[in-house]
């Protein structure tokens, strides 16, 4: 090879600079790669779906579902308790709104959504054996049927089972309120550690 002559298939940035280069595509290919098994779980997760909890008292692998008083009102019989739509404010949340929901279908919105608070439960028994007690889920229900608010109470008072009640309770959807913009849900979940068999 003649020494005048210039290397003109490599660029000079590549010959000087190859291992920075390798390293940012190998980077590159285990970040694409985590995020294809982030969406390949959370497809996983949503066809799966989350532990099945019939209505009334039935065991399940998070805890047993019992039935609960929800105060003042007839309350409706779901998972966990019953179920309580009103147009008055819901407990020590304060919020106040002139709609209501049918008690049917917040009985039913509650009893197909709220087996996540099993899964949630379900999770955090495994770093706090034997833990129980009974959480109220308060829900400011918009216009629309979302979930606008989330007031997660009771106990345990872990931050994590309750932010991780919350966050699935903010996608819960519901019938839209009648007589007003808005409604208040309160669904009991007594969770308590399976029974061994």
């Amino acid at each position: 090879m003649d020494p005048e002559r210039p290397r003109a298939a490599v660029p000079r940035v590549l010959r000087e600079h190859w291992l920075v280069l390798v390293l940012a595509l190998a980077l590159l290919a285990s970040w694409l790669d985590l995020r294809r098994e982030i969406r390949a779980l959370r497809d996983e997760v949503r066809r799966r779906g989350v532990p099945a909890a019939a209505p009334g008292a039935t065991s399940t692998d998070a805890g047993v579902v019992a039935p609960v008083p929800t105060g003042p009102g007839a309350p409706v019989s779901g998972p966990g308790g019953g179920s309580h739509a009103s147009g008055s404010d819901a407990g020590a949340t304060g919020w106040r709104c002139s709609g209501s929901l049918p008690t049917d279908a917040a009985t039913r919105a509650v009893g197909t959504y709220g087996r996540a608070v099993f899964t949630c439960y379900g999770t955090f028994q495994r770093s706090h054996p034997g833990a129980r007690g009974t959480v109220r889920v308060d829900i400011l229900v918009g216009s629309d049927g979302s979930p606008r608010e989330v007031n997660v109470g009771g106990s345990p008072a872990d931050p994590m089972l309750r932010e991780c009640i919350g966050n699935a309770a903010l996608t819960w959807r519901f019938a839209r309120p009648t007589g007003g913009d808005c409604a208040v849900v309160s669904a009991p979940f007594r969770l308590e550690p399976p029974t061994p068999h």
